[in-house]
């Protein structure tokens, strides 16, 4: 946790087009021409030339699908969630280790103070190896924390992608939509065309010819203006969608940010703490040597025989 830095989340780089200030939308990419204004109306071979890209679209629109499914299946906010609870598992453990650490000073102390010398000196080496094992188990402790952070912080604030996945999804579908309306007004292009040929050999019929491409006319006219309908209603719809999901990450941006200076708070105090235990420790075992070496000294001159000049003058 000390390695916990505060940090912003970054907004989803999508964004909902702009709509033109006529308030008309038309498409304007190579591969699928706009209704108003059609090669497709006087040429039939260009089909063929825009079959390409269409079926290209087609193509994406299936990757696209299969992306939304993994990413669903994938269940990113379910796995930050997941995360943010090991972080917050991870504090209250280190939690407890820190009261522990103190009930090991206070037993360590009681142990001094209540315990013979001999049996103090007998015990020292193991004690010695059992805060060395003890101190190992910290550090790999700690560095299996600070990896997993490490991984914590780049996952958490990653924007789910599901939502604009399943809006390209959609997108394309529409697309495929529009493109089989465009095929099905080419054939009835293309019999126009065979009508007109056969009208043009009964001049009689003039009336009716002029009131067959008339109703023509008007279904052609009809499908455009159900063509631009509902792209202006599509942009309109991706707009309020695209709000919507930016005002939802920034909340989450803000609580998230909240909560990481909180955790960055709390591990600088353990932090801290930890430092001054093991100074403490430290304190602890250097009195202890040189109380051991003081003990030493004193028993070492305690069996020593007396000069025997001093105990003759006496």
């Amino acid at each position: 946790m000390a390695l916990l830095r505060k940090h912003s989340r970054a907004l989803s780089p999508f964004r909902a087009p702009a709509v033109p200030a006529g308030g008309r939308w038309e498409r304007s990419s190579p591969g699928v021409p706009s209704a108003r204004s059609s090669p497709l109306n006087s040429n039939p071979r260009a089909l063929y030339q825009h079959l390409i890209p269409v079926s290209i679209c087609l193509k994406m629109a299936a990757n696209a699908g299969s992306m939304f499914q993994y990413w669903k299946r994938f269940d990113l906010q379910q796995l930050q969630k997941e995360l943010d609870a090991t972080a917050t598992q991870l504090a209250n453990r280190q939690d407890e280790s820190e009261q522990t650490r103190k009930k090991l000073i206070d037993l360590s102390r009681e142990f001094k103070k209540n315990t013979p010398e001999d049996l103090r000196k007998q015990v020292a080496p193991l004690l010695k190896s059992f805060q060395g094992e003890i101190d190992a188990l910290s550090k790999r402790s700690k560095e299996a924390e600070n990896a997993f952070l490490n991984v914590y912080k780049k996952i958490i604030d990653v924007p789910d992608p599901v939502p604009v996945l399943e809006l390209a999804q959609q997108l394309q579908l529409k697309l495929q939509r529009m493109h089989d309306i465009e095929t099905e007004n080419t054939k009835l292009r293309e019999t126009l065309e065979d009508y007109n040929k056969e009208f043009a050999e009964v001049k009689n019929q003039e009336v009716t010819i002029k009131a067959l491409k008339e109703k023509i006319r008007e279904y052609e006219q009809s499908l455009k203006n159900q063509a631009e309908n509902l792209a202006q209603e599509k942009q309109l719809q991706l707009h309020n969608d695209y709000a919507e999901k930016e005002r939802k990450l920034q909340e989450s941006q803000d609580s998230m940010s909240s909560r990481l200076e909180e955790a960055e708070h709390k591990a600088q105090s353990l932090q801290t703490a930890l430092e001054t235990t093991q100074a403490e420790l430290f304190d602890l075992k250097t009195k202890y040597d040189e109380e051991s070496t003081a003990n030493w000294i004193v028993s070492h001159n305690a069996q020593q025989p007396p000069n025997p000049s001093i105990t003759h003058a006496l």
